[in-house]
């Protein structure tokens, strides 16, 4: 509902006087009133209290006297009753709201479509009945309507109502994003994420959901866009370590490229120095070798050969080696499979947050993947509040891969990669599945069938 203006308070004023002179009928009429002394029978003395005394007499002065019999008053009549409070009765704009909303909820898509149609027309945003109605009689359209034509009527709200298109707009770019993809609409794409870099206000969570999702679709340029916009106000941030690590990483990930393109270099590594201090990065020796170390790894550079007791036994770098091999993961995934780096990179980001379980192994790998521990991992992205659905298709194909990455390293064996990548093969089949018959979200995330380029294990 929306804030009372000054005639609402007035008329809730008038409704608080007319209740207490109520209250006071009802006293009167049970034969209580402040100027009546009442009759308060004195209980018998209890053998669970021994030391109970009898009360004392009433107070004697008229001032007294009045302000206890009118406490009195008021419990005595709270007791006669049980009787909740009497409703305040439903005022007709109410009445009127309330009436739509049962209409609206008992609609098919296309007449909840027309209703909202005829609010957005009838409101605007100032007015008092507005958020009576927006923006669920918005949102609440797309699932009786289907994404498409839901995606439809935000385009249509984006060109009639701008105002309103604007006040939830990360969370109507996140929508739109979807169906563009799907149907390579890359104008309308870029026209969205344009305007919503344009006009963003605060880094909720579609906007992390948004960007992930662009980068496994390889659209550099809008990932950019929002990450330049987020970098921007980065004064009104309120969010958790990892939000703003992630929004930092994507803001890094150009100016790793151009390290990686300039050859790696002394003065390729001061520009991207400056760069990661800009964005905030400590300012010490051990920051600084951290990010050379990786931006190393990314070119090649490394002359690092990785094996299975190093990863298993150096516990003072069991967390920075796993990070350092998922960058090597990601160099792999560019070369061996021709993966386009943005990709590459989001397919590490997503198989890191695999990788870490409840007990944080994160070598638990060099074992072999087991179903029973991958599965719930990948679950917990299908839950009904989540928004990284899309994770779970792209995080089988990024697991699987990782195997191959694993075995061409000799960190692992045939006994070990075969059973591992079957368990991909067996749920990326069930997911494929449940996406197109249940969830109904698969032509979203069809576009990541070109990186499923594996042999099925004999």
């Amino acid at each position: 509902m929306a804030k009372p203006n000054r005639k609402k308070l007035e008329k809730r004023l008038k409704e608080r006087d007319r209740k207490r002179r109520a209250v006071s009928d009802m006293a009167q009429a049970a034969g209580i009133a402040p100027w009546v002394k009442p009759v308060r029978p004195v209980p018998a003395p209890h053998v669970e209290f021994p030391t109970w005394r009898e009360p004392p007499l009433l107070p004697e002065s008229e001032s007294q006297r009045d302000e206890a019999a009118a406490k009195r008053a008021r419990e005595a009549l709270l007791a006669s009753s049980n009787r909740s409070p009497p409703r305040r009765e439903e005022t007709e704009e109410e009445k009127q709201i309330n009436r739509w909303w049962r209409e609206y909820k008992e609609a098919d898509g296309e007449t909840r479509l027309q209703m909202a149609r005829e609010k957005l027309a009838a409101l605007n945003p100032e007015d008092e009945q507005f958020e009576a109605y927006f923006p669920d009689a918005i949102s609440e359209v797309e699932p009786r309507l289907g994404q498409e034509r839901y995606v439809a009527f935000l385009e249509e709200i984006r060109d009639r109502w701008p105002r309103v298109f604007v006040q939830e707009i990360d969370w109507n770019v996140w929508q739109m994003a979807f169906v563009y993809v799907a149907g390579q609409r890359w104008l309308d794409l870029e026209r969205a994420v344009d305007q919503m870099a344009e006009e963003l206000k605060k880094v909720r969570e579609p906007f992390f959901s948004l960007v992930s999702f662009l980068r496994l679709a390889n659209r550099g340029s809008e990932v950019q866009r929002l990450a330049d916009a987020a970098v921007r106000l980065r004064d009104t941030w309120r969010l958790m370590s990892w939000a703003v690590d992630e929004i930092i990483s994507w803001a890094l990930f150009q100016p790793y490229q151009e390290f990686v393109r300039a050859g790696a270099g002394a003065e390729a590594f001061d520009r991207l120095w400056q760069k990661c201090l800009d964005l905030g990065a400590r300012d010490t020796d051990e920051s600084r070798e951290y990010h050379q170390e990786l931006g190393m790894h990314l070119a090649g550079l490394a002359n690092k050969r990785w094996t299975r007791q190093e990863l298993l036994n150096d516990q003072e770098r069991i967390g920075i080696n796993a990070s350092l091999l998922l960058v090597d993961y990601e160099r792999w995934l560019c070369t061996a499979r021709q993966v386009p780096s943005l990709v590459a990179d989001e397919f590490r980001v997503i198989l890191n947050e695999l990788l870490y379980g409840k007990n944080e192994d994160v070598t638990e790998f060099l074992h072999g993947l087991k179903r029973t521990v991958f599965e719930p991992r990948l679950a917990r992205k299908l839950d009904f509040m989540s928004l990284d659905r899309f994770h779970v298709p792209a995080g089988i194909l990024a697991m699987y891969h990782f195997y191959d990455f694993l075995a061409e390293n000799q960190l692992v064996d045939e006994t070990i990669r075969r059973p591992s990548q079957l368990v991909c093969l067996d749920l990326w089949k069930e997911i494929k599945s449940l996406f197109q018959h249940k969830l109904n979200e698969w032509r979203g995330c069809q576009f990541l069938e070109q990186y499923a380029t594996w042999h099925r294990p004999n």
